[in-house]
């Protein structure tokens, strides 16, 4: 990791870069996803902050943090499912205690960004508007926020199409976010696969990039589906039904060991090779694979993406430029590419131009104080 006094500097330069050109987080969570199961209020005390308890809120700020990642796998292994899934929700609710304009803005403030991606994820039995309607309230009419969709299970294939239509009229959505283990569609069955491919083909009718969950999801409430967004099972769907980006989120690498991973990158290249229209995000990917990556993989197949609040804008910027200057000769050239320019062509010129050259929740209402 980092230290604080590095971030800082390598913040400095990115806020810089971020003076004369327009940086984009593709992969922001407003609202805790993984168990879902808090719910907001205006806070009393501060504009733009709502609240899921009675907490005073404080701004971020740079400083020195250690991660699960940096046990050894022995230890964490030692560590029971349960005691781990408590401890997990605990820290997520303590993440999420706060969102809002104003918290968000304070991350993209310290870190240099200018738009974000917001990214609900609809769970098995939600409604298909109760998340936008949660953002509308809390983000909308502000540019700096840009809309996602998830779309619910409950959707029939014959609705889809119409769904996101109706979605982007009333909300102005840019992409449409999977998340197959939250939602339960494993690719590796012909009905998880035709969803996946029905909803590319509705994304190519509307216009709309994809931004997709790449990876294991060990934390995921039901077990049963943590592995539905492995990449061998990714690999199965045909990507091309879209014209549009499809953002493979986190690389198609969370939730492995660092020794796993070989296997996990050669799928990823096959996926790449196969489908010149599919891009990836780097979040939550560790420094040693991020630098893998950023060797093998054009930066023209890859967007900015931190994960937030699950992961600190801030680290994620830092890491990634970081990482740039230690594995490519014009750094700051392939940082604008993959936090601006390609994050812009994908928010802004809809579905007719992503012909990039091949290269190497069910939610709890939200209730307003007073």
């Amino acid at each position: 990791m980092l230290r604080a006094a590095q971030a800082e500097d390598y913040l400095s330069r990115i806020r810089q870069i971020k003076s004369v050109h327009t940086l984009v987080d593709m992969h922001v969570h407003p609202f805790e996803v993984v168990f879902n199961d808090l719910s907001y209020q205006k806070n009393s005390s501060m504009e733009g902050v709502y609240s899921s308890r009675e907490a005073s809120y404080s701004p971020p700020g740079i400083a020195e943090e250690r991660s699960a990642d940096d046990l050894p796998a022995s230890c964490r292994r030692l560590i029971s499912e349960t005691v781990r899934h408590r401890c997990l929700r605990i820290a997520m609710q303590q993440l999420y205690k706060h969102t809002g304009t104003k918290v968000l803005t304070d991350h993209m403030d310290l870190s240099g960004i200018d738009q974000v991606l917001l990214l609900p994820v609809s769970r098995p039995g939600s409604s298909p508007d109760t998340q936008l309607e949660m953002m509308a309230r809390m983000f909308g009419g502000d540019p700096r926020f840009l809309f996602g969709y998830s779309v619910p299970n409950a959707v029939n294939y014959d609705d889809l199409s119409a769904v996101i239509a109706t979605a982007v009229e009333r909300y102005g959505i840019k992409a449409i976010k999977i998340h197959p283990a939250i939602t339960g569609i494993d690719p590796k069955t012909p009905s998880g696969r035709a969803r996946i491919e029905k909803i590319l083909v509705a994304c190519h009718e509307n216009g709309l990039s994809v931004i997709i969950h790449g990876g294991r999801s060990p934390d995921v409430v039901t077990p049963v589906s943590a592995d539905f967004g492995e990449l061998a099972r990714l690999e199965l769907v045909d990507w091309s039904l879209t014209d549009t980006a499809v953002v493979i989120a986190h690389a198609g690498v969370y939730g492995y060991e660092q020794v796993q991973i070989e296997p996990v990158v050669k799928t990823l290249r096959r996926i790449l090779e196969r489908h010149d229209n599919v891009m990836i995000d780097l979040s939550a990917v560790q420094h040693a694979t991020l630098c893998r990556l950023l060797k093998e993989i054009s930066a023209d197949r890859i967007v900015f993406g931190s994960d937030s609040l699950y992961f600190p804008q801030w680290r994620c910027l830092a890491a990634l430029y970081h990482a740039l200057e230690e594995t490519c000769a014009g750094a700051e050239e392939s940082f604008l590419k993959i936090a601006s320019t390609n994050p812009q062509r994908i928010i802004m010129e809809g579905k007719a131009s992503y012909r990039l050259p091949a290269n190497d929740l069910q939610f709890n209402p939200l209730t307003d104080a007073g």
